[in-house]
């Protein structure tokens, strides 16, 4: 099982891999991880993004930075959903449901 400087250290890897998408890079730091440990990653990396992004509210003085937090995240799903979008080369680039 991973230490938590262990885990940190991954968190911060993965972080890093996901901000400059490489896709290489963060299926290499994944792929020996057993299950648990990808469960713990997993959680991990999402604790530390959601408290960031309620510390960044909490900063910018935002009355309900857990609300504010949420909402960036509702905002980021939207933009990820509409970015993977499948289309097709014959739609002249527009998104198809």
């Amino acid at each position: 099982m991973m230490s938590g400087r262990d885990i940190e250290t991954l968190v911060w890897d993965v972080l890093a891999a996901v901000l400059a998408e490489d896709k290489d890079g963060l299926n290499e730091l994944m792929q020996p991880l057993n299950r648990d440990e990808l469960d713990l990653l997993l959680s991990s990396t999402l604790a530390f993004v959601a408290g960031m992004l309620v510390s960044e509210a909490r900063r910018a003085g935002h009355p309900n930075p857990r609300d504010r937090a949420l909402a960036l995240v509702r905002e980021f799903a939207a933009v990820a959903s509409m970015r993977h979008a499948v289309r097709p080369p014959d739609s002249g680039g527009e998104a198809v449901a």
